[in-house]
């Protein structure tokens, strides 16, 4: 979003359950089958987030700005695709859903 955040809202409420904050833009999510969120956007960075939890489980530094993200449907597998052209490929342990 514009102002740096990704928002998770309760559907039955309408309420922001929880505010992930980035370094700049946020470009792009994805949602991993097993509650993970990854984020990325202009500042170079992919965030593995706990939904659960609203912590970052891990952050992932690149040369370039992130501009889409797709998951693999066992979770264990993310793609970034990067202004620069690059494809980024991120393997995760399954199981791994801190």
């Amino acid at each position: 979003s514009w102002d740096h955040t990704v928002r998770l809202w309760d559907p039955a409420t309408g309420l922001v359950e929880t505010i992930m904050p980035h370094d700049g833009l946020v470009e792009c999510l994805s949602a991993l089958p097993d509650g993970r969120i990854v984020s990325g956007g202009d500042d170079k960075a992919i965030r593995v987030w706990g939904q659960a939890t609203g912590r970052v489980n891990d952050i992932y530094f690149t040369q370039s700005r992130v501009v889409g993200l797709a998951t693999s449907h066992d979770s264990s597998q993310v793609y970034a695709g990067l202004e620069n052209g690059e494809v980024l490929f991120l393997q995760f342990e399954r199981g791994a859903t801190n």
